[in-house]
């Protein structure tokens, strides 16, 4: 894993996790589009700097041409997803014709820090575990059955099933 992969930053009440493209905020996932989440950690990573709308087009979208118009939707998209107004600009600050400056407090993070989704009840399941002092073994995931659904709509219980496998193997 790359040094920028282990790079997580802290803002307010928000965490970002550069390497598993994750944003929280409060413990809970923001979901944020992949331009969006892109042009969040240009600003994070230019803190207190203007970033120009240039720069910040040629970095998000390199040997494509796209218009001005693009950018200016992922800022608003992310500033809905930071719970930003258009009159208060508490997170992204605008430079009218020049470009974006990212001006919360932004603290990174140590290499080691490990930031989780906060989950109610696989909390209480690792909480369990945690007090018996025993590290479990297994965990068995069986396809989700879509109560009501026709036979021909198993193949999304499975795939829920096949999701969920995928994410707890990453842990």
């Amino acid at each position: 894993m790359s040094n920028r992969e282990r790079i997580s930053y802290e803002f307010d009440s928000f965490m970002l996790d550069v390497g598993e493209r994750l944003l929280l905020r409060d413990g809970d996932p923001v979901p944020l589009a992949p331009k969006v989440f892109d042009t969040l950690v240009t600003l994070v990573e230019n803190s207190g700097r203007l970033v120009d709308k240039d720069q910040l087009m040629s970095k998000l979208w390199p040997d494509t041409f796209v218009e001005e118009a693009t950018l200016a939707r992922n800022i608003s998209d992310l500033r809905k997803a930071l719970g930003e107004t258009s009159k208060e600009q508490k997170y992204i600050e605008t430079v009218p014709k020049r470009g974006y400056r990212f001006i919360a407090s932004v603290k990174q993070l140590p290499a080691d820090t490990l930031i989780v989704e906060r989950h109610v009840r696989s909390r209480v399941v690792v909480e369990e575990e945690i007090e018996t002092g025993r590290a479990p073994r297994s965990i068995a995931v069986l396809p989700f059955k879509l109560v009501g659904a026709a036979s021909a709509d198993e193949y999304l219980g499975l795939g829920m099933a096949d999701a969920l496998i995928t994410r707890l193997s990453n842990i």
